[in-house]
């Protein structure tokens, strides 16, 4: 994983597991949110197999850009490897935090977030999806009201997103 700092600068190449144990390391992510013609967003359970909130619901898909791999390219490699969808992605932002998910593990990350449009049925990979749907913001809202689980991530970015960005999550952008 790609180590930077708070501007984004690289700082080095660490495991996943140094950059996830404890407090964790500041190192590059990427999320998408893919939406359909309808105004909906694509939403999964993580496979409960994950040791990161595994069972949450999640927005599309996340991942590490690997490194010398541009963000626009892992979020473009990862939708198509976790839904089998190609579809042009927008940079919508980038912004920093920090969660904990237990005593000995953690998420630190400057993510930088894409949002896309498709009607494609998406094809999960079983090992990384248990389960997805297609949401209206309003279900969104719901789920997040619900108290269900999902991960810490996926409600700032969706706060942002209706908050500063909300032109991208129209239905007619």
């Amino acid at each position: 994983m790609v180590v930077v700092n708070s501007e984004d600068e690289e700082l080095g190449i660490q495991d996943r597991r140094a950059c996830h144990s404890g407090a964790g390391i500041l190192h590059r992510a990427i999320s998408v949110f893919l939406f359909d013609s309808g105004g909906r967003t694509l939403v999964q359970r993580r496979h409960s197999r994950k040791a990161l909130w595994g069972g949450f619901w999640s927005n599309t898909c996340c991942t590490h850009p690997r490194p010398g791999e541009a963000a626009t390219t892992a979020a473009t490699r990862r939708l198509s490897e976790e839904f089998g969808v190609n579809a042009s992605l927008s940079f919508a932002f980038k912004f920093e935090y920090h969660a904990r998910f237990d005593a000995h593990w953690s998420e630190w990350e400057l993510c930088s977030v894409f949002v896309g449009r498709s009607d494609d049925d998406p094809v999960p990979d079983p090992d990384e999806v248990e389960s997805h749907r297609w949401m209206s913001a309003e279900e969104l809202d719901a789920l997040f009201a619900s108290g269900e689980g999902f991960t810490p991530w996926f409600r700032m970015e969706w706060d942002l997103l209706k908050r500063e960005h909300a032109e991208l999550i129209s239905r007619n952008p």
